[in-house]
């Protein structure tokens, strides 16, 4: 009889050692997860970094090109009215001649 009582503390702590073994697994393996989901995030909020800091140079550089483009524009516009000051009798005179009206 002691030999089946040595097979059932054995199976016993058989069991035990597994169920032991089985809790560390599940713990380990939830510590392993949580390590794949912070670096995951870590990634994830770095490229958003990276993407915001790129969309903010693209803004400024079109911002600066718009500025720039806006004030070519006013410089043109500034010297057409120049020219046309400077040549408004000559071109009313032509245009009065082209057109056959004359005073």
């Amino acid at each position: 009889m002691s030999v089946f009582k040595w097979v059932k503390d054995i199976e016993e702590r058989y069991e035990s050692l597994i169920e032991k073994i089985e809790e560390e697994n599940d713990e380990e393996l939830e510590r392993v997860e949580q390590q794949e989901i912070d670096a995951m995030n870590e990634t994830l909020k770095e490229k958003d970094k990276f993407g915001k800091k790129n969309l903010n140079e693209l803004k400024s550089e079109i911002s600066d090109q718009v500025e720039k483009y806006g004030q070519e524009i006013d410089e043109t516009i500034k010297d057409m009215k120049q020219q046309y000051e400077k040549n408004k009798k000559e071109i009313i005179e032509n245009i009065l001649e082209r057109t056959g009206v004359n005073f």
